[in-house]
């Protein structure tokens, strides 16, 4: 009662596999040859046209027969069947679109005939075309089209002549005839009819007394030197005249859009809790890098187009903010708080500068970097070679300024496009304004208002995204000014609206490469685990959540809604016992959440300049500002002295990735630093007798680790845990109430480490209490706490993701019709 389908088994390897052992002798390759030139008049004759001739279609029995196979792709097109995991062009990206319409490319880019390759209509003719290029690879053993990219092996399709002295010595007078008339670029020279072909082979095969005339033989030789000079004079005129005529003429080429596809167990894997750019294009459109996940390994991928498979970088494994240097032969990329570059070839990535959770980073031709090192902060530059980061534009917080991102230098490498976020629209981007700015004088203007972000692409257009769609609009790259109105270039571009940021590059040859947009939507789940790990739920219901912190009372919960930094973000208190929900705060721009010692209010901070604010719990009353930042960098409230006086807040931000610093909230309320002596500390929690402080903090030399000293003194320090990968404020340690032990996570794994606290402070070894395959992971935010009698915690754990891409798209010649169009 099911639906099946049945097909038949066709064993035996495809001449693809025997093509890799080498060149075939020339019976051998006749014998084939014939055999799918009858396939081919067969199916010709049923009104079939094949479009996907290539070696890999083609089967060789064990009893010597050949079956054609995959006559699917005119009426079945598959963009993920093709390049998962093969080595060469033989494979490389099935184009597909929409149906068999005009304009529209389908085949495979070796194989396919001039006017396929243009996307113009096509005939049987296309099927012959294909032929003698296969049968050319069977008598060479070499493909007669290639390049180092798809796009160079189109253009070889279009321009490239054979080398005709490639050939065997022995090859019959008619099969060299045959492949001359089967690989006429114009059509209508070309042989009309495969059925013809056949008779030619079957003649060969047959006839003893055929002339073999390879191109090298004597006579061949003789007559090309006799006639090489009129030729060459004739091929000098011609190219005059080409050049001439087809700068007047010629047409541009139809846009072709490419499916890469992932090879399998492979995805792209943008990091939505990042929320930073996935993807880049190398200037010259030969590479792609990319972040993604192969198994359990997550890091950068470089995918050279010429190659079936991309190759990860070893030491990205954290990485994110993905771009080219302009040779193409570095990735930048933001890491554990730093600003890096690595070799397309792989090796050791080289540290540039210390960051904060970065938005978007570009190197310009005059080797300067410029990034945006926070969710908040203005645009830095750094030299490619490393050094202090300097500061390129300010948030002007008067007219309602939040950040400075995705930064895009012209290619003149003396002015920068980047993104402004405002202070009313946190998370809100695709009415964002685009501004340009000198390197050089510091003047900025706006360029554009109404889009999350901007990529200049040759020879004269930006291009913006907005709601998922690409804009483009004629751009003046000289004095950064548009003229004209965005039209929609294409949809369904991923990116993260929150952020602004969008899954796109452009090379300077009008290569467009993007990342499809993701299907479903992150869903995260607040649940109680016990010691064993075991689950219980909360009654708060499923949404996105970053943060969560219990009342010292035990009594109640406080937890973030929202997506993440730099998004709409409110404040909840949830009652335990009663199982009921009130919302603290409406205006979208509140996050974390540090309750004082009698758990009457909350602390929490704000992505404005008020700073910290302070609420009661029961939402009664105004709210108290307790200090306001004159930075435009995140924070975040750690802990409270244990007498309420004082509080201790970690800063993220330039010049190091990250502090601890004390915000006394009696008397002068003066920011003062505690902790900066190392590459980042963060995730502040004093002990509750408020004599040690323990902290996360990554020192010159060492991975992130759980370190404790005396508070206020801090004089001496021990390193609590051992594990690497301790990094990320979700990992902030945590005391038991009764002070006996100190919880940290790390690599999904919460460890408790048992302690004493006075006289002095002593600790055992960390054991592992449980581990959690599904945590969320949000920078600046902790994802669990403790309850008052550590019993039970309370994790943010993931309950469903979006379903990610396995794609990346690829767009050829759009600039060109843009071109012709605006002439």
């Amino acid at each position: 009662g099911a639906p099946a389908l049945v097909m038949e088994l066709v064993d035996g390897p495809t001449l693809q596999d025997r093509i890799a052992e080498g060149a075939l002798p020339v019976e051998e390759a006749l014998s084939i040859a014939r055999q799918i030139a009858e396939a081919l008049e067969y199916a010709h004759e049923r009104g079939i046209i094949h479009r996907d001739l290539k070696p890999a279609n083609v089967k060789l029995t064990s009893d010597g027969q050949i079956k054609l196979l995959d006559f699917g792709l005119a009426k079945a097109l598959d963009t993920g069947r093709e390049g998962a995991s093969t080595a060469d062009l033989t494979r490389s990206p099935t184009m597909t679109s929409q149906g068999t319409a005009m304009g529209v490319i389908l085949g495979t880019a070796a194989y396919m005939s001039p006017e396929q390759a243009r996307g113009k209509p096509v005939d049987r003719r296309t099927d012959v075309w294909a032929f003698g290029v296969l049968l050319w690879e069977m008598l060479t053993g070499a493909r007669l089209f290639q390049g180092e990219t798809v796009t160079d092996t189109l253009a070889a399709v279009l321009m490239r002549e054979p080398e005709w002295n490639s050939l065997p010595t022995a090859l019959p007078r008619a099969v060299l005839r045959l492949l001359h008339r089967c690989l006429e670029r114009d059509p209508k020279q070309r042989l009309h009819d495969i059925a013809d072909a056949r008779l030619e082979i079957q003649g060969a095969m047959t006839d003893p007394d055929l002339e073999s005339a390879s191109p090298s033989s004597p006579a061949v030789q003789s007559r090309r030197r006799s006639i090489a000079p009129w030729l060459i004079a004739a091929a000098a005129v011609g190219i005059a005249a080409w050049s001439i005529w087809s700068g007047r003429r010629r047409p541009a080429p139809e846009v072709v859009r490419l499916a890469v596809p992932m090879p399998a167990g492979m995805q792209i894997e943008p990091n939505l809790q990042e929320q930073v750019q996935v993807l880049a294009i190398s200037p010259d459109g030969r590479r792609i890098a990319f972040q993604g996940r192969a198994g359990d390994h997550r890091s950068l991928f470089v995918r050279d187009l010429a190659s079936a498979a991309p190759q990860p970088l070893a030491g990205t494994e954290e990485a994110g903010d993905v771009f080219f240097s302009p040779d193409g032969e570095w990735v930048g990329f933001s890491g554990n708080g730093h600003l890096k570059k690595i070799s397309v070839h792989g090796g050791t990535p080289v540290t540039l500068a210390t960051t904060g959770g970065t938005r978007g980073g570009a190197w310009g031709s005059g080797g300067t970097i410029v990034f945006a090192p926070t969710v908040n902060s203005g645009l830095f530059r750094v030299p490619a070679a490393g050094g202090e980061p300097r500061p390129l534009t300010t948030i002007d917080a008067a007219h309602g300024e939040r950040t400075h991102r995705w930064p895009e230098i012209l290619p003149d490498g003396a002015t920068v496009l980047f993104t402004v976020g405002t202070q009313d629209k946190p998370g809100d981007y695709d009415e964002a304004r685009i501004d340009a700015v000198s390197l050089e004088t510091a003047k900025r203007h706006t360029v554009y208002q109404g889009a999350s972000q901007a990529r200049y692409a040759a020879p004269g257009f930006l291009i913006l995204a907005r709601h998922g769609d690409l804009l483009s609009v004629p751009f003046d790259a000289g004095n950064a000014l548009i003229h004209g109105t965005p039209v929609p270039v294409l949809q369904g571009a991923g990116g993260d609206p929150h952020s602004g940021v969008a899954f796109f590059g452009v090379a300077t040859t009008g290569t467009l490469a993007f990342v499809p947009r993701s299907a479903g939507e992150r869903l995260d789940e607040i649940v109680w685990l016990d010691r064993a790990g075991r689950a219980q739920p909360t009654g708060i219901r499923p949404g996105q959540y970053t943060h969560v912190a219990i009342s010292p009372d035990g009594r109640r919960l406080a937890y973030s809604e929202g997506a993440g930094f730099g998004t709409r973000s409110d404040n909840w208190i949830f009652d335990v016992a009663r199982g009921s929900a009130l919302q603290l705060t409406s205006d979208g721009n509140a996050r974390g959440a540090c309750w004082s010692p009698d758990s009457k209010s909350i602390v929490y901070s704000t992505v404005g300049a008020d700073g910290f604010i302070r609420r009661s719990a029961d939402g009664s009353g105004p709210r108290e500002i307790l200090w306001r930042t004159p930075l435009r960098v995140p924070l975040t409230p750690d802990s409270f002295t244990a007498d309420g006086s004082a509080m201790l807040l970690t800063r993220y931000g330039m010049p190091t990735r990250s502090d601890i610093f004390l915000l006394p909230l009696t008397g002068d309320r003066t920011l003062r630093p505690l902790i900066q002596t190392s590459l980042a500390e963060e995730g502040a929690a004093l002990s509750p007798d408020g004599r040690w402080l323990a902290y996360t903090g990554e020192y010159s030399g060492t991975t992130a680790q759980v370190y404790v000293q005396p508070f206020p003194s801090l004089a001496g320090r021990w390193q609590v845990s051992t594990e690497s990968g301790v990094v990320g404020s979700h990992n902030m340690p945590r005391w038991s109430r009764d002070g006996k032990e100190l919880f940290y996570f790390t690599n999904n794994t919460l460890m408790s480490v048992p302690v004493e606290l006075s006289p002095t402070f002593t600790y055992g070894k960390a054991q592992p209490l449980f581990r959690v395959e599904n945590p969320e992971v949000n920078d600046w935010n902790s994802i669990y706490d403790v309850s008052p009698d550590g019993k039970r915690f309370a994790f943010i754990l993931q309950k469903s993701r979006a379903t990610m891409p396995s794609r990346i798209d690829v767009v050829l010649h759009w600039t060109d019709r843009l071109s012709e169009k605006e002439k």
